[in-house]
C-alpha cells in the first residue's frame, strides 16, 4: 500500500466514524445511483430492437432503481438530516460537463449508443473501485451498509460485463471503440480527482469531517498538494489496459 493510499483510507476511516459523516458519503451515493442513467436506459431502449441488448438494458435499470432504494434506507438509518448534495460534488454531472453533455444527447446511431455505453462503463468502473474502498471501511461502524455495498458492488460488476458487450455490439470498429475509451476514462479520471478534492474541502470547511485544527490543517494542504501533483486518479481498469 502506497503512502497515498494509505492517507486516503485514514481519511475515509474518519469521515464514516459519525453519523454525520456516513450520511454524507451514502446521499453521495443516493445522488450517483440516481442521476440521469434512468432516462440513458429508455433512450437506449427506444432504438435497440435486439432483445438479448434489451434484456440487459432493462435489468440494469431496473438494478440502479433498487440501488438507489437500498442506499436511500442506510442514509435514513443514519438518523441525521443531511443538505442536498451541492452541485459541485456531483460527479456524474461534472462528467457529462467535461464530455460535451452525452449523457443527454439524443441517440440517433448505432455509435450513439457505443459512447452511451461507454460513458456508462467508466462510471461502473469507477463505482466498482470506490465501492471495493467505502464498503470495508464502514464494517467496523455499520456493518449492514457494509454489507449493501458488497451486494452492489456485485451488481456492479456484472453491469460492467453489459457495458462491454453493448459498447462493442454497436461500435463501427475495435479502433473507434478503444480510442473512446480510454479518452473518456482519462477525462473521469481527471474530473473524478478535481471532484474528490472539491468534496474533501467542503467537507472540512462545513465541519462533516473534523480532524482538529493541526489535522485539518494538514488535510488541506494534501488537498493543495494533490492539485499540483495528482491531477488525474485513474481506475485500476484504466492502469491495467495501460499496461497490457
Amino acid at each position: 500500500m502506497t503512502i497515498q493510499e494509505k492517507l486516503q483510507k485514514s481519511y475515509l476511516a474518519k469521515l464514516v466514524s459519525t453519523p454525520r459523516g456516513r450520511a454524507h458519503v451514502l446521499s453521495i451515493c443516493v445522488e450517483g445511483e440516481s442521476n440521469g442513467e434512468g432516462q440513458v436506459f429508455e433512450r437506449a431502449l427506444a432504438k435497440v430492437d435486439e432483445p438479448s441488448v434489451a434484456k440487459m438494458i432493462k435489468r440494469h435499470q431496473a438494478d440502479e432503481i433498487l440501488h438507489t432504494r437500498l442506499f436511500q434506507e442506510r442514509l435514513d438509518a443514519q438518523g441525521v438530516a443531511v443538505p442536498p448534495v451541492p452541485d459541485h460534488l456531483k460527479l456524474i454531472d461534472r462528467l457529462d460537463a467535461a464530455l460535451g453533455n452525452v449523457i443527454d444527447r439524443t441517440i440517433e446511431t448505432r455509435e450513439d449508443i457505443m459512447h452511451m455505453y461507454l460513458v456508462l462503463q467508466v462510471i461502473e468502473e469507477r463505482a466498482i473501485t470506490q465501492f471495493g474502498e467505502i464498503g470495508p471501511a464502514f464494517t467496523a461502524v455499520d456493518p449492514e451498509t457494509a454489507a449493501t455495498f458488497a451486494t452492489i458492488a456485485k451488481d456492479e460488476e456484472r453491469h460492467l460485463k453489459y457495458c462491454h458487450a453493448i459498447a462493442k455490439r454497436f461500435a463501427p470498429d475495435p479502433i473507434t471503440h478503444d480510442r473512446e475509451l480510454a479518452r473518456y476514462r482519462a477525462l473521469e479520471a481527471r474530473v473524478f480527482a478535481d471532484t474528490t478534492r472539491d468534496n474533501m474541502a467542503w467537507s472540512l470547511d462545513n465541519g462533516v469531517v473534523d480532524f482538529g485544527f493541526l489535522g485539518n490543517v494538514f488535510w488541506r494542504g494534501m488537498k493543495s498538494l494533490g492539485q499540483r501533483t495528482q491531477p488525474t486518479m485513474p481506475t485500476t481498469y484504466w492502469t491495467a489496459a495501460a499496461a497490457a
